[in-house]
C-alpha cells in the first residue's frame, strides 16, 4: 500500500473522469504518467525525486490495470532511482519494497518476494532502533513470510534460512532485553517469543517430515568384518582360513534416526520455553486488554499445537 508520500493525486483511480469507463480512465492516466516519466528522464541532471514519484504513479496505474509485469518493472525502476537519490538503504524505500512484494506475491513469483523481504528487513534494521514499532513489524512480516514459505514449500532451501531466522530472533530478543524499560517493552518481548515459538514449531515439523538421509553423517554403510572357518588341508589336517568381508554397519541405520529425534526434541523444548516466556511477559498489569488478549490467544494456539505435535507423534 502506498503511503501519503507516494499518494496518487486527485485524478486518482477512485475519481472517474467524465465520459469514460474505469478502464479507459486508467489508460488515460497511464498515458499521462508515461509522458511525464519520459519528460523527466530527458532532463539532465536527472530530477531524481520527481522521477521516482512519477514512476510510482505510473506503477500504481499499471497495478490497477492488472499489468503486473509492467508494474513490477516500473516499481523496480523507481527503487533504483530512489537508491541513487537518498542512498542504498533509506527508509523511504520501504513503501516501494512493500508494493513490489505485493505484486510478485499476486503472480506467485516467490523468489522475488523472498529477495525483497530480505531487503526490507535489512533496511528496517539499519534505520530503526531495537524496540521500535517499525522494526518489530518488519521482523514480524519477515517471519510470517518464512513460515508461509516453509508450509507451502515456496522457496528452495527454507530449512537453512529458518535456522538463521531463529538465530536472528534470539539476537533481537537479547538486544531488546538490554534496552532500558519503555512503554510496551513487555508486549514486544512477548510478541518476539511468540514468533520464535511458531518458527520452532515449523522447524520441528520440517525435521519430522525430512528423510533420514538428511541426518546422515558419512558413517559407512558397511564395515569390514573378519570371518574364519575351519577347513581340511590336502594332507588331512584341520586349518583356519580367515578373510575380511563387508558386513552391514548398524550405526549407519541408527545414527540418523537418533540425530533426527534429537533435532525434533530440541525444537520442541525451545518452543515450550518460548511460549512460557511470552506468557510471563503478557502478565504485565500496565498493558491494556487490547495489547494482551491477542498474545494470550496465540499462547493458547501454540500450546495446542505443541500438545498435538507431541501426542500425534508419540513424543514425551
Amino acid at each position: 500500500m502506498l503511503t501519503s508520500m507516494w499518494a496518487v493525486p486527485s485524478s486518482s483511480a477512485s475519481d472517474p473522469l467524465p465520459g469514460t469507463d474505469a478502464n479507459e480512465r486508467l489508460l488515460v492516466e497511464k498515458s499521462g504518467y508515461v509522458k511525464l516519466v519520459a519528460q523527466l528522464e530527458a532532463i539532465q541532471p536527472l530530477p531524481l525525486e520527481e522521477l521516482t514519484k512519477a514512476l510510482l504513479l505510473l506503477g500504481h496505474s499499471e497495478q490497477l490495470l492488472s499489468q503486473h509485469a509492467n508494474a513490477a518493472e516500473t516499481y523496480e525502476k523507481a527503487l533504483y532511482y530512489s537508491r541513487i537519490n537518498v542512498g542504498l538503504n533509506h527508509s523511504d524505500q520501504l513503501p516501494i519494497l512493500n508494493t513490489l512484494m505485493t505484486i510478485h506475491d499476486s503472480v506467485g513469483n516467490w523468489q522475488a518476494v523472498d529477495d525483497y523481504m530480505h531487503l526490507q528487513l535489512h533496511i528496517a534494521r539499519l534505520n530503526f532502533p531495537v524496540g521500535s514499532e517499525q522494526r518489530e513489524q518488519s521482523l514480524a512480516r519477515f517471519t510470517q513470510w518464512k513460515l508461509t514459505a516453509a508450509k507451502d514449500e515456496l522457496v528452495f532451501g527454507y530449512s537453512n534460512s529458518a535456522q538463521e531466522l531463529a538465530v536472528m530472533h534470539k539476537r533481537e530478543i537479547r538486544s531488546l532485553l538490554e534496552q532500558d524499560d519503555f512503554a510496551g517493552k513487555d508486549i514486544q518481548l512477548a510478541s518476539l517469543y511468540l514468533q520464535q515459538a511458531r518458527l520452532l514449531h515449523t522447524l520441528a515439523t520440517i525435521a519430522l517430515e525430512a528423510p533420514l538421509r538428511n541426518y546422515e553423517t558419512g558413517t559407512a554403510k558397511y564395515k569390514t568384518q573378519r570371518q574364519c572357518q575351519a577347513v581340511m588341508s590336502p594332507v588331512g589336517r584341520g586349518e583356519w582360513v580367515c578373510s575380511d568381508v563387508p558386513a552391514p554397519n548398524i550405526n549407519y541405520y541408527i545414527e540418523p534416526a537418533l540425530r533426527k529425534n534429537q533435532s525434533i526434541a530440541g525444537y520442541l523444548s525451545d518452543m515450550k520455553k518460548s511460549i512460557l516466556k511470552a506468557y510471563d511477559y503478557l502478565q504485565n498489569e500496565s498493558a491494556s486488554p487490547e495489547q494482551i488478549n491477542p498474545g494470550l490467544a496465540e499462547v493458547q494456539n501454540l500450546t495446542q499445537d505443541y500438545n498435538r505435535f507431541v501426542s500425534t507423534n508419540g513424543l514425551k
